[in-house]
Protein backbone atom coordinates (compact mmCIF):
# COMPACT_ATOMS: atom_id res chain seq x y z
CA UNK A 1 0.00 0.00 0.00
CA UNK A 2 3.03 2.31 1.01
CA UNK A 3 4.74 1.56 -2.24
CA UNK A 4 1.56 2.44 -4.87
CA UNK A 5 1.30 5.37 -2.83
CA UNK A 6 5.06 6.86 -2.74
CA UNK A 7 4.74 5.70 -6.60
CA UNK A 8 1.88 7.99 -6.94
CA UNK A 9 3.48 10.62 -5.62
CA UNK A 10 6.71 10.29 -7.52
CA UNK A 11 4.59 9.91 -10.56
CA UNK A 12 3.10 13.10 -9.50
CA UNK A 13 5.73 15.34 -9.45
CA UNK A 14 6.80 14.29 -12.62
CA UNK A 15 3.62 14.87 -13.94
CA UNK A 16 4.41 18.24 -12.67
CA UNK A 17 7.93 19.29 -13.56
CA UNK A 18 6.57 18.11 -17.11
CA UNK A 19 4.23 20.51 -17.42
CA UNK A 20 5.97 23.38 -15.69
CA UNK A 21 8.56 22.73 -18.26
CA UNK A 22 6.08 23.07 -20.95
CA UNK A 23 4.63 26.30 -19.80
CA UNK A 24 8.32 27.74 -19.09
CA UNK A 25 8.82 26.62 -23.11
CA UNK A 26 5.86 28.47 -24.26
CA UNK A 27 6.99 31.33 -22.08
CA UNK A 28 10.37 31.72 -23.90
CA UNK A 29 9.05 31.12 -27.29
CA UNK A 30 6.33 33.71 -26.80
CA UNK A 31 9.17 36.20 -25.14
CA UNK A 32 11.90 35.63 -28.62
CA UNK A 33 9.29 36.21 -30.94
CA UNK A 34 7.48 38.75 -29.11
CA UNK A 35 11.19 40.52 -29.08
CA UNK A 36 11.56 40.38 -32.96
CA UNK A 37 8.29 41.49 -33.58
CA UNK A 38 8.88 44.63 -31.60
CA UNK A 39 12.29 45.07 -32.92
CA UNK A 40 10.99 44.61 -36.54
CA UNK A 41 8.68 47.52 -35.95
CA UNK A 42 11.36 49.78 -34.49
CA UNK A 43 13.26 49.16 -37.42
CA UNK A 44 10.76 49.77 -39.79
CA UNK A 45 9.42 52.79 -38.11
CA UNK A 46 13.71 54.23 -38.00
CA UNK A 47 14.43 53.41 -41.84
CA UNK A 48 10.95 55.16 -42.93
CA UNK A 49 10.06 58.04 -40.73
CA UNK A 50 10.00 60.79 -43.42
CA UNK A 51 7.03 58.91 -45.17
CA UNK A 52 4.94 59.49 -41.64
CA UNK A 53 5.31 62.77 -41.86
CA UNK A 54 4.75 63.19 -44.99
CA UNK A 55 1.77 60.73 -44.28
CA UNK A 56 0.75 63.05 -41.52
CA UNK A 57 1.27 66.53 -43.51
CA UNK A 58 -0.95 65.24 -45.89
CA UNK A 59 -4.04 64.49 -43.51
CA UNK A 60 -3.24 67.95 -42.52
CA UNK A 61 -3.71 69.70 -45.83
CA UNK A 62 -6.39 67.44 -46.73
CA UNK A 63 -8.51 70.26 -44.22
CA UNK A 64 -7.73 73.60 -45.65
CA UNK A 65 -8.25 71.73 -49.07
CA UNK A 66 -11.61 71.00 -48.31
CA UNK A 67 -12.67 74.33 -47.12
CA UNK A 68 -11.19 76.18 -50.46
CA UNK A 69 -13.96 74.66 -52.59
CA UNK A 70 -16.45 76.92 -50.51
CA UNK A 71 -15.67 79.48 -53.10
CA UNK A 72 -18.51 81.86 -53.69
CA UNK A 73 -18.76 82.45 -57.50
CA UNK A 74 -20.12 86.11 -57.40
CA UNK A 75 -16.43 86.99 -55.44
CA UNK A 76 -14.76 85.40 -58.23
CA UNK A 77 -16.90 87.20 -60.77
CA UNK A 78 -16.07 90.78 -59.07
CA UNK A 79 -11.96 89.48 -58.94
CA UNK A 80 -12.10 89.19 -62.94
CA UNK A 81 -14.16 92.24 -63.16
CA UNK A 82 -11.56 94.14 -61.38
CA UNK A 83 -8.84 92.66 -63.18
CA UNK A 84 -10.27 93.43 -66.79
CA UNK A 85 -10.64 97.02 -65.46
CA UNK A 86 -6.95 97.70 -64.55
CA UNK A 87 -6.19 95.67 -67.96
CA UNK A 88 -7.82 98.80 -69.77
CA UNK A 89 -6.69 101.06 -68.10
CA UNK A 90 -3.09 99.65 -68.26
CA UNK A 91 -3.53 99.58 -72.30
CA UNK A 92 -5.03 102.29 -74.07
CA UNK A 93 -7.08 101.41 -77.00
CA UNK A 94 -6.34 102.24 -80.39
CA UNK A 95 -8.59 104.96 -82.38
CA UNK A 96 -8.74 106.39 -85.46
CA UNK A 97 -9.35 110.21 -86.83
CA UNK A 98 -10.22 112.01 -90.12
CA UNK A 99 -7.77 114.23 -91.24
CA UNK A 100 -6.75 116.18 -94.40
CA UNK A 101 -3.72 115.54 -95.87
CA UNK A 102 -2.52 118.55 -98.22
CA UNK A 103 -0.71 118.51 -101.51
CA UNK A 104 -0.44 120.95 -104.42
CA UNK A 105 -2.29 121.94 -107.05
CA UNK A 106 -0.87 121.35 -110.82
CA UNK A 107 -0.27 125.28 -110.88
CA UNK A 108 2.13 124.50 -107.66
CA UNK A 109 -0.04 127.75 -106.73
CA UNK A 110 -2.50 126.43 -103.86
CA UNK A 111 -2.41 123.36 -101.40
CA UNK A 112 -5.10 121.24 -101.18
CA UNK A 113 -6.50 118.49 -98.70
CA UNK A 114 -7.23 114.93 -99.32
CA UNK A 115 -9.20 112.53 -96.77
CA UNK A 116 -7.22 110.37 -95.25
CA UNK A 117 -7.97 107.79 -91.65
CA UNK A 118 -5.19 107.71 -89.34
CA UNK A 119 -4.86 105.43 -86.49
CA UNK A 120 -3.14 105.28 -83.60
CA UNK A 121 -2.72 105.82 -79.03
CA UNK A 122 -0.71 108.75 -78.53
CA UNK A 123 -0.85 112.03 -80.21
CA UNK A 124 2.44 111.51 -81.39
CA UNK A 125 1.29 108.13 -83.33
CA UNK A 126 -1.12 110.53 -85.16
CA UNK A 127 2.18 112.42 -86.17
CA UNK A 128 4.04 110.39 -87.68
CA UNK A 129 1.06 108.71 -89.71
CA UNK A 130 -0.07 111.79 -90.95
CA UNK A 131 3.38 112.57 -92.34
CA UNK A 132 3.47 109.38 -93.66
CA UNK A 133 0.44 109.72 -95.82
CA UNK A 134 1.88 112.92 -96.99
CA UNK A 135 4.66 111.36 -98.30
CA UNK A 136 1.97 109.19 -100.34
CA UNK A 137 0.91 109.78 -103.87
CA UNK A 138 -2.60 111.52 -103.84
CA UNK A 139 -5.63 110.01 -105.21
CA UNK A 140 -7.40 112.84 -106.56
CA UNK A 141 -6.33 113.67 -109.81
CA UNK A 142 -4.44 116.82 -110.85
CA UNK A 143 -2.91 117.53 -107.44
CA UNK A 144 0.63 116.33 -106.43
CA UNK A 145 3.19 115.63 -103.66
CA UNK A 146 5.89 117.63 -103.30
CA UNK A 147 8.10 116.30 -100.37
CA UNK A 148 11.38 116.30 -101.22
CA UNK A 149 12.41 112.75 -102.58
CA UNK A 150 13.71 110.04 -100.32
CA UNK A 151 11.80 112.16 -97.24
CA UNK A 152 11.50 109.86 -93.72
CA UNK A 153 10.33 110.29 -90.53
CA UNK A 154 12.58 109.40 -88.16
CA UNK A 155 10.69 110.28 -84.86
CA UNK A 156 8.42 113.10 -83.43
CA UNK A 157 7.60 114.76 -80.25
CA UNK A 158 4.56 116.91 -78.83
CA UNK A 159 5.29 119.22 -76.23
CA UNK A 160 3.11 122.04 -75.20
CA UNK A 161 0.96 121.64 -78.11
CA UNK A 162 4.18 121.53 -80.69
CA UNK A 163 4.56 118.74 -82.43
CA UNK A 164 8.42 118.36 -83.18
CA UNK A 165 9.37 116.21 -86.10
CA UNK A 166 12.88 115.20 -87.03
CA UNK A 167 13.28 114.08 -90.45
CA UNK A 168 16.20 112.48 -92.10
CA UNK A 169 18.69 114.95 -94.01
CA UNK A 170 16.66 113.88 -97.53
CA UNK A 171 14.46 116.88 -96.73
CA UNK A 172 16.86 119.43 -96.84
CA UNK A 173 19.74 117.86 -99.57
CA UNK A 174 16.23 116.80 -101.84
CA UNK A 175 14.72 120.02 -101.44
CA UNK A 176 13.21 122.46 -104.46
CA UNK A 177 15.43 125.19 -105.61
CA UNK A 178 12.51 127.61 -105.81
CA UNK A 179 11.67 129.69 -102.99
CA UNK A 180 7.52 129.36 -103.89
CA UNK A 181 8.04 125.74 -103.74
CA UNK A 182 9.87 125.96 -100.42
CA UNK A 183 6.69 127.97 -99.03
CA UNK A 184 4.18 125.53 -100.18
CA UNK A 185 6.06 122.35 -98.78
CA UNK A 186 6.25 123.97 -94.90
CA UNK A 187 2.80 124.77 -95.50
CA UNK A 188 1.76 121.19 -97.06
CA UNK A 189 3.23 119.69 -93.65
CA UNK A 190 2.35 122.24 -91.04
CA UNK A 191 -1.38 122.27 -92.39
CA UNK A 192 -1.22 118.33 -92.45
CA UNK A 193 -0.19 118.39 -88.65
CA UNK A 194 -2.62 120.64 -87.34
CA UNK A 195 -5.88 118.56 -88.04
CA UNK A 196 -4.65 116.52 -85.29
CA UNK A 197 -6.51 117.52 -82.47
CA UNK A 198 -4.61 119.73 -80.16
CA UNK A 199 -1.84 120.12 -82.29
CA UNK A 200 -0.75 123.91 -82.77
CA UNK A 201 2.49 124.20 -84.32
CA UNK A 202 5.12 122.58 -85.78
CA UNK A 203 8.86 122.70 -85.48
CA UNK A 204 11.57 120.87 -87.66
CA UNK A 205 14.33 118.56 -86.88
CA UNK A 206 17.21 116.90 -89.56
CA UNK A 207 18.68 113.72 -87.85
CA UNK A 208 18.16 115.20 -84.74
CA UNK A 209 19.41 118.93 -85.18
CA UNK A 210 17.03 121.92 -85.25
CA UNK A 211 16.38 123.30 -88.54
CA UNK A 212 16.26 126.86 -88.13
CA UNK A 213 15.38 127.65 -92.00
CA UNK A 214 14.32 126.29 -94.97
CA UNK A 215 15.68 128.13 -98.18
CA UNK A 216 14.83 131.34 -97.59
CA UNK A 217 12.17 130.63 -94.87
CA UNK A 218 12.68 131.14 -91.59
CA UNK A 219 11.05 128.07 -89.66
CA UNK A 220 13.32 128.84 -85.68
CA UNK A 221 10.26 129.12 -84.19
CA UNK A 222 6.60 127.09 -84.33
CA UNK A 223 5.28 127.17 -88.16
CA UNK A 224 1.77 128.05 -87.95
CA UNK A 225 -0.96 127.41 -90.81
CA UNK A 226 -3.38 130.08 -90.47
CA UNK A 227 -5.96 131.68 -92.73
CA UNK A 228 -7.31 128.69 -95.42
CA UNK A 229 -9.30 129.95 -97.71
CA UNK A 230 -10.33 128.40 -101.12
CA UNK A 231 -7.63 125.84 -100.91
CA UNK A 232 -4.95 128.98 -100.32
CA UNK A 233 -2.50 128.14 -96.57
CA UNK A 234 -0.34 130.96 -95.51
CA UNK A 235 2.33 130.24 -93.30
CA UNK A 236 2.38 132.46 -89.76
CA UNK A 237 4.14 132.71 -86.95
Amino acid sequence: MNILKHSSNLLYKRIVHVFFIIILLFFLIFMTLGCDVIKSIAEQSSENPQEEITSIESENIDGPIEESNDINPEEVTEEKELEQVEEEIQTPEEYSIDINVYYIDEQAEFIVGEQRIITGIYTTDFIEAAFNELLKEPTTENIFSIIPMGTEILSSEFVDKIAFLNLNSDFVDNKWENGLIDNLVINSIASTMLEIPEVDGVLFNVDGDKLNNYGSLDISNPVFSCNIFNGVSIVCQ
